[in-house]
């Protein structure tokens, strides 16, 4: 399990509200389908939130490409 811990404070809609998130939350799982990555909120206290988004290993490739196109380039 790795941690990202964001430098500001945002937020993420999960099944109990809206609340503040300081990081995610990332970690591997294997079924028997394949490889996967859950993604999942970190809280302002530190605790993983009640929200995971699962993520294909096949489909990483994909999503680094998609989250690079957002930051700005001279």
């Amino acid at each position: 399990m790795k941690t990202i811990k964001f430098n500001k404070t945002t937020h993420f809609t999960g099944r109990n509200g809206y609340f503040k998130c300081s990081g995610l939350e990332l970690e591997t799982l294997n079924r028997g389908i394949g490889q996967s990555v859950i993604i999942s909120p970190v809280t302002s206290k530190g605790v993983c939130g009640r929200c995971d988004i699962e993520i294909p290993r096949e489909s990483i490739p994909a999503l680094i490409k998609e989250l690079e196109s957002f930051i700005e380039k001279p």
